[in-house]
């Protein structure tokens, strides 16, 4: 995500705003790149001083299925929408 003042970023010219938004992509790749290489530091860190379970895909489908009706209540509370939890999976499952 990237996260600016609206008002500012309107008033920027076309071309400043497409170099920020592509910048912006850019560094998001660049930080999911760093990210993924820690955690795959800290599990090799880990694995010596703790048993870790990976979940199968069969297993993770259950455990989605089993927490659905914690997005319902939240959606039915209006915290958030189908529509945000869909582009946030779709986001993780990049």
């Amino acid at each position: 995500m990237f996260y600016v003042n609206k008002d500012w970023f309107d008033g920027l010219d076309d071309k400043d705003q497409a170099i920020l938004r592509d910048s912006a992509k850019e560094m998001m790749l660049v930080s999911d790149r760093i990210v993924a290489e820690d955690d795959a530091k800290c599990m090799d860190f880990l694995k010596d001083k703790m048993e870790i379970n990976s979940l199968t895909p069969e297993q993770h489908q259950a455990f989605v299925d089993a927490v659905q009706s914690v997005y319902e209540h939240y959606i039915a509370k209006g915290m958030f929408t189908q529509e945000m939890i869909d582009k946030i999976r779709q986001a993780s499952s990049n």
